[in-house]
C-alpha cells in the first residue's frame, strides 16, 4: 500500500501484515533479495546463481503464505496497565449492574455529556438481549484471553460472550495523567472481526506482564 526507501532499505506497508522490509541485491551470475516481518521477526531469503531474476516477487510470496499459515498479525500492541484495568472495570459494570455511574471517577469529563449513563446503560440491555443474555460469568474466559484488538497502549477491544453473540467493547483511555476513559461503546456483534478495518483488526493487543 505503500512504500519508502532510506538506509539501504526498503520499507513496504501492507493491507494485511503491516510493515515489511526488503533489499535485493546481486552481481554479475548472482541474484539475491531478503525481505522480513518486522512485527514477528519472519524473513526469507532468496539466492539465486544466475543474473536477470526477480527473487523479490519470490520472496514476497513466499513470505506471505508463511504469514498467512501462521496468521501472524500486523503489529503487537503492548496495552498500558491502566488500560486493562480500566477494561476489567468497565466489564464489572457490564456483567453485574448495568449501573455505568459506579465507575465513574473513571470517566474523562466528556465521556457522560457524549452520552449519559442512563442512555448507555439503556443501550447495554438492548445489546444484551440482542446477543441472547450473557452466559454466566463463572463460564467467562479470563479478560486476557478475550482481547480482540488495539491501534495503541490506551486503546482496547474485547468481546464479552453471550448465549448467542458476543459483545464488542471498544474503549480508548486519555494519553495523558491520570489516564482516564474518553470513549466506550459496547454493541452485540456476530462477527468482531467484521467492526475494524482490515489492518487494524489484525493490531493485535498485549496484556502487561502485571
Amino acid at each position: 500500500d505503500n512504500v519508502g526507501y532510506g538506509l539501504g532499505l526498503v520499507v513496504e506497508h501492507d493491507k494485511r501484515f503491516g510493515v515489511c522490509v526488503q533489499h535485493p541485491g546481486g552481481l554479475q551470475g548472482f541474484s539475491t533479495n531478503m525481505r522480513w516481518h518486522c512485527s514477528s521477526g519472519i524473513g526469507v531469503a532468496i539466492f539465486a546463481n544466475t543474473s536477470g531474476l526477480s527473487p523479490a516477487v519470490w520472496a514476497a510470496e513466499i513470505l506471505r503464505l508463511v504469514l498467512t499459515e501462521l496468521d501472524v498479525p500486523a503489529k503487537f500492541v503492548p496495552l498500558w496497565p491502566a488500560t486493562l484495568a480500566a477494561a476489567r472495570a468497565v466489564e464489572a459494570v457490564v456483567c453485574e449492574s448495568g449501573n455505568f455511574m459506579e465507575i465513574e471517577a473513571l470517566y474523562s469529563h466528556n465521556l457522560l455529556s457524549d452520552v449519559p449513563a442512563d442512555v448507555r446503560g439503556s443501550r447495554l440491555t438492548d445489546a444484551i438481549n440482542e446477543v441472547g443474555g450473557l452466559v454466566p460469568i463463572l463460564d467467562i474466559p479470563p479478560l486476557t484471553c478475550r482481547l480482540a484488538w488495539a491501534v495503541s497502549a490506551a486503546q482496547l477491544c474485547w468481546t464479552i460472550p453471550g448465549k448467542c453473540g458476543d459483545l464488542h467493547c471498544a474503549m480508548e483511555l486519555t494519553e495523558i495523567e491520570p489516564s482516564t476513559i474518553q470513549r466506550l461503546d459496547i454493541t452485540a456483534s456476530k462477527d468482531v472481526s467484521g467492526q475494524p478495518s482490515l489492518v487494524t483488526r489484525h493490531y493485535r493487543a498485549v496484556a502487561p506482564l502485571s
